[in-house]
């Protein structure tokens, strides 16, 4: 009988063992107009494609469950064609890596879905990326939201996108354009829900360069947002935010450049929030548009600009600092 006893305990141990095993893909690729799909069910899974590619390519990794890791890296030797990427993530605690660099401008369409809590995105853009690229970043859904969840993108000369659906979440975004690529280069981060973090650093260092920044938050605060663009083109950034408690500034160097910020609008009153605009060097454009109460608005300009603030609320404060 403890014959059998051993045994039977040695077999559910070796079963157990079987389950706990962590599995890891790795797909190498060169090549042209090739594809690679990795497809994992479980916890504490790799998984690895690294591509290098003349031509259009794809890759995509789809994980279902806790703890997962989904890591891209794909390289364009030429610049005579782009890829897609796609990363989906469904669980907590996931990291998601994208990394691309390209020896010459290509066209590239990449997406990291993220559906759970506590997850980590970043994706980074190296070398001669054209700015009508793409890369964007999900967490979380309307209707499924995810809380603790983090991305970055630092990207060189491509637009950038994160939306994120919950709360406590952290977007960055560093987009600092490349020599030689005229355009548009556009940074939005959307957040829906409380305690949320946004940070944008955008840069247009050569001339001709239009550098777009959007914001467009729904938070019940409090929320703190910044937005710093440095370069000579003309900037455009703006914030929107529907809720109190929340702080934003805008910085902006170089000439020509647009600011705008709205707080609250007509039938949803914000109150407690905190605006400021500074711009330096000269033909610049500040706009503040407050709805609501016990809200402050500064702005502070050096150099011939346009100044506007308009309030309509109780107890609210603006001040307007402006030197030639």
């Amino acid at each position: 009988m403890r014959t059998i006893f051993i045994l039977l305990f040695g077999l559910v141990f070796l079963a157990g063992s079987a389950l706990a095993q962590n599995n890891e893909a790795t797909i190498l690729q060169n090549g042209d107009n090739y594809q690679a799909t990795i497809n994992q069910t479980g916890s504490s899974n790799d998984a690895i494609i690294d591509q290098a590619s003349s031509g259009g390519s794809l890759a995509s990794i789809d994980q279902v469950g806790n703890n997962n890791v989904g890591d891209v890296y794909w390289r364009n030797t030429s610049g005579h064609g782009g890829g897609e990427i796609i990363i989906i993530q469904e669980g907590d605690l996931n990291e998601a890596y994208h990394r691309n660099f390209s020896f010459a401008p290509a066209y590239q369409n990449d997406k990291i879905y993220q559906y759970g809590n506590e997850n980590y995105a970043y994706q980074r853009y190296r070398g001669g990326t054209t700015p009508s690229s793409d890369a964007e970043i999900f967490q979380g859904q309307a209707g499924n939201p995810g809380d603790l969840n983090e991305a970055i993108q630092d990207l060189g000369g491509a637009n950038a996108k994160i939306e994120q659906y919950g709360s406590s979440n952290i977007a960055r975004q560093y987009n600092t354009g490349t020599s030689g690529q005229n355009g548009y280069q556009h940074a939005n981060i959307k957040q829906e829900g409380d305690g949320n973090d946004a940070d944008v650093s955008a840069a247009a260092p050569y001339e001709p360069f239009d550098n777009t920044v959007d914001f467009d938050f729904d938070a019940a605060g409090p929320l703190p947002v910044s937005q710093y663009q440095t370069g000579s083109a003309a900037s455009n950034a703006f914030t929107n935010i529907y809720g109190n408690y929340n702080h934003t500034t805008q910085w902006q160097t170089g000439g020509g450049n647009s600011a705008t910020i709205d707080i609250g609008q007509a039938g949803t009153l914000s109150s407690d929030n905190t605006a400021q605009q500074i711009q330096l060097n000269g033909n610049n454009d500040a706009t503040i548009s407050i709805e609501g109460d016990l809200n402050i608005a500064s702005q502070y300009q050096d150099g011939g600009h346009i100044s506007t603030i308009t309030v309509n609320g109780d107890n609210n404060l603006a001040i307007v600092h402006q030197t030639n």
